[in-house]
Parts: structure tokens; sequence; C-alpha cells
């Protein structure tokens, strides 16, 4: 069944539950202008409020490494 099962409805239900200002991390790289970079995501996100505190952070579960092969 899997995601035939989805509809509309239940992806919209997902997106505005979870993808929130309270859920979100923006974490820019490279070589970029502070001020510049700021003015920028101001003008992207500036009017998206927070409706509810920000949850408590889940810490990852931490991956099984196995052998370490090195080819040279």
């Amino acid at each position: 069944e899997g995601t035939r099962a989805l509809d509309r409805a239940a992806v919209a239900g997902f997106h505005a539950a979870r993808f929130r200002p309270e859920n979100t991390t923006l974490i820019l790289v490279g070589d970029v202008d502070p001020a510049a970079m700021h003015a920028q995501v101001e003008a992207a996100f500036g009017r998206w409020r927070a409706t509810a505190p920000a949850g408590r952070a889940t810490a990852l579960a931490t991956p099984e490494i196995g052998r370490t092969v090195v080819y040279l």
C-alpha cells in the first residue's frame, strides 16, 4: 500500500505539523557575506513565525561502524 494510501490531506497535515520554525535549524556554509546573507534569510523567512515553543532536540542513534578499508 505504502504511498498509495496517502492523500493530499495526510501529506498537508504532516507538513503543517512538522515543518515549523520551532523545528528548524538553518545552516549556512561557504564564502558568504554575513550581512548580505542575513538580509536574504530575513527576506525569505522573516515572516515565518512559531506557533509553539521549540521542542526538545533528540539525539540521533550512533551508526554502527564496521571494518574500515583504505585503498591507496
